[in-house]
């Protein structure tokens, strides 16, 4: 009888572990694992292993702390699992201005994060990244004189273009001329609003109404009324456009203490857009970085992200409470833009005296991943 040879090892099995809806309180409970991981206490006693990147989330959260910020959140995502790799946020106990926000529910406008909703429509529409329009106007708002051609439209400028800069009057004219009626918003709910996604996190749906007037129209297409955004479905509709168009479900738990062996089964929710559309819109938010809106957060170069190509959309717009003035500033993006190796999505949200913008944390919290994770 010939003696056993050594056991072969075991592969982690993929199983699908029941984890009831979390709440941002629940990771106040999170504690580092020795693996560099986060683990977490689960409600019948489990110790539940958990994607979070501990060093990572703990050097976010150190440069949230620091800056002060009345509300800030950050979202990272594996965009190819849906894995939560961070997620983190600063209140400013006392300040009004930081009373709302929140990781996972819509209380905050979705602002100019939603022309890439408007952008999505136009390509799936048929139309191209060179989609051309003239304009007047319209820098820091809308009236109805600028969606309409007019004889002082004598600027124009292409969607990607549009898109890099945020340019309100393009994208009312883009929405008006080149859009049914209904188009934004089967677009939109197709990238998740309007319903609650699944996650490990409790997950509030972002709301989303198209306007009824061709103003309303015009005004809804830029993300100045008509939508909000949370952090987690930020980071969720980047993802899907990093991962050629294919949203997979959020989850924070990946194993289990009394199922050694084991792993979380990664769970797609849907093509959400044509892998084709999903990369160009990548490349069109890279000229967000490369020359728009983001290039000043995004000029100077850490070490860490210094050949990392990010692509990204920023918003900004301030509140319609008249007792509290604040102002709201997102980035949603991806990077490498070619190979996205991460998902993010930054919320801030400032009093008068502003402290850090949306931006500007979304370039500290890439250093820090690539810092722990360099590119190649």
């Amino acid at each position: 009888m010939q003696p056993a040879g050594p056991a072969e090892p075991v592969s982690p099995q993929p199983v699908a572990i029941e984890v009831a809806a979390l709440t941002p309180t629940d990771l106040q409970k999170m504690l580092p694992g020795p693996d560099g991981f986060e683990t977490l206490p689960g409600p019948q006693g489990q110790k539940w292993h958990t994607t979070i990147d501990a060093p990572v989330q703990a050097a976010i959260q150190a440069e949230l702390d620091r800056q002060h910020v009345a509300y800030a959140a950050v979202v990272i995502l594996d965009p190819a699992t849906g894995a939560i790799k961070a997620i983190v946020e600063h209140r400013e106990v006392g300040d009004p201005v930081g009373e709302i926000g929140s990781l996972t529910d819509a209380t905050v406008p979705a602002a100019s994060v939603f022309k890439v909703v408007t952008a999505a429509a136009l390509l799936d529409a048929g139309q191209t990244p060179d989609l051309r329009a003239c304009y007047h106007g319209g820098l820091h708002g809308l009236d109805p004189s600028h969606v309409h051609e007019s004889a002082r439209d004598t600027q124009c400028q292409t969607l990607t273009e549009a898109l890099a800069h945020s340019t309100n009057a393009a994208f009312a004219r883009f929405a008006l001329r080149d859009l049914q009626p209904g188009a934004l918003v089967a677009m939109a709910e197709r990238l998740g609003f309007n319903h609650p996604q699944p996650a490990d996190l409790l997950m509030g749906a972002s709301p989303m109404v198209d306007g009824v007037t061709d103003f309303e129209r015009a005004k809804t297409a830029p993300g100045f009324i008509g939508s909000k955004l949370s952090p987690l479905h930020g980071a969720l509709l980047a993802a899907a456009i990093a991962n050629d168009g294919v949203a997979m479900r959020p989850y924070l738990v990946d194993g289990d203490a009394a199922l050694p062996g084991v792993v979380r089964e990664p769970t797609s929710l849907g093509q959400w857009l044509p892998a084709d559309q999903a990369k160009a819109l990548r490349r069109m938010m890279r000229e967000t970085v490369v020359q728009g809106t983001g290039r000043h957060a995004f000029g100077v170069r850490t070490k860490a992200l210094r050949n990392v190509e990010i692509g990204g959309k920023t918003g900004s717009l301030n509140g319609d409470d008249p007792a509290v003035f604040r102002h709201i500033s997102w980035f949603v993006g991806m990077a490498p833009v070619e190979q996205p190796r991460v998902a993010i999505a930054v919320l801030a949200v400032n009093g008068m005296n502003w402290k850090a913008k949306a931006p500007g944390l979304a370039r500290d919290a890439l250093t820090a991943w690539f810092t722990a994770h360099p590119a190649d």
